[in-house]
């Protein structure tokens, strides 16, 4: 595998795992918002978790995209 080809290849992990990262951060602030938002019956807090996921599912798109992209590359193996 070439150098440069290499490299792509990193960066695309390093990003895949960067976005996993974030979607992991985000879906931890959501467990807790939504535990404390039923630990105080707070409909608005509850509101906004749910709205939060709308992020989350957008993330996770963009995440599968590119892992199949990354995949599917045709990497040369020379």
């Amino acid at each position: 595998m070439s150098e440069h080809t290499t490299k792509a290849f990193d960066a695309d992990l390093q990003e895949l795992t960067f976005k996993i990262a974030e979607m992991g951060r985000i879906d931890e602030k959501q467990l807790e918002d939504a535990i404390e938002a039923l630990a105080r019956s707070d409909a608005a807090l509850a509101m906004q978790v749910v709205t939060a996921d709308d992020k989350v599912d957008a993330l996770q798109h963009e995440i599968e995209q590119k892992a199949v992209l990354t995949i599917g590359s045709p990497w040369p193996l020379t």
